[in-house]
């Protein structure tokens, strides 16, 4: 085996090394195709069903209005609790995992004659076995058809057990990045 080949290998190993230690989830969406979204203005969260006691807000649910209610705003719309086009409603579940990690440890040996070839492997994960997640989903209802009209999803490893104010900001801004469009009528990221 040469120095250059030598070289190529190791550099593929530590690019595949590096890309499997990112915790990046993407965000998945969904939405109604026959909507134009630039028709929409206002919002207001979701109500409790009309048997539920309104329940006192969370500091989770602080944390979300704060930011959501800002992504929307800066998206233009304005908050109206009387008549809004559409309602947010939202989820945020924290939970623990086993570690998703795509580094594995592999020991083998093999062997050859002519064309003939075996080997045996083993592959052992590395680091904790757990991890806390935080997963956020947002959906928007058309407040007229009273329905569904979009929906996002991501989800976040937490360094501690709890999500911070900065984790649920980094959920909203990822989920609101890829809303279809503004009420100012500005392109989003699609």
């Amino acid at each position: 085996m040469n120095i250059c080949h030598l070289r190529h290998c190791c550099s593929w190993l530590l690019i595949s090394a590096l890309v499997a230690c990112t915790n990046n989830s993407p965000v998945h969406v969904d939405k109604d195709s026959h909507v134009n979204f630039v028709n929409y203005h206002t919002f207001a969260w979701a109500e409790p069903k009309a048997d539920d006691a309104v329940p006192a807000l969370s500091l989770i649910d602080q944390r979300v209005h704060a930011s959501l209610g800002s992504a929307l705003q800066a998206k233009g719309y304005a908050a109206d609790q009387v008549h809004p086009d559409v309602r947010v409603s939202y989820t945020v579940n924290v939970y623990e995992r086993p570690k998703q990690s795509g580094m594995r440890l592999g020991l083998g040996a093999g062997g050859g004659s002519g064309n003939v070839g075996a080997g045996v492997g083993v592959s052992l994960p590395l680091g904790k076995r757990r991890e806390t997640v935080a997963a956020m989903t947002v959906n928007v209802i058309d407040v007229a058809r009273n329905e569904q009209v979009w929906v996002g999803t991501s989800e976040l490893v937490l360094k501690g057990k709890e999500a911070t104010d900065a984790d649920v900001q980094t959920l909203s801004d990822e989920i609101m990045a890829k809303y279809p469009a503004q009420a100012l009528g500005v392109a989003a990221d699609k």
